[in-house]
């Protein structure tokens, strides 16, 4: 958002961190990624909640720019929490997430 993203995200040691993500109460929480895959093949990220066991993200191909919405659900600690998007297979561009109401 803002006309800004992150991308190149090609090195082992590659991350996206979002540090501060507040939740009001513990519980499972969805997440909206907003990004672009302008390849022709499946992107993923490893993504790591709160130092606890990553789950892969996958992302397909798109061809519209940041319209592309990849909606996951985390589990979310009471207070601040952090979300760590390391390096998977292929590279996209992330423009934002939001992190929606608690399920």
């Amino acid at each position: 958002s803002g006309n800004s993203f992150v991308g190149d995200m090609t090195e082992d040691w590659s991350s996206l961190e979002f540090a501060g993500v507040w939740a009001d109460v513990r519980g499972i929480y969805n997440v909206q990624i907003f990004y672009s895959n302008p390849t022709n093949t499946q992107a993923t990220h490893n993504l790591v909640v709160n130092d606890q066991d990553p789950q892969v993200v996958t992302y397909e191909p798109t061809i519209n720019g940041f319209e592309s919405v990849k909606t996951i659900q985390v589990p979310l600690q009471r207070g601040n929490n952090f979300l760590v998007f390391r390096k998977g297979d292929n590279d996209i561009l992330v423009d934002k997430i939001i992190v929606g109401d608690s399920k």
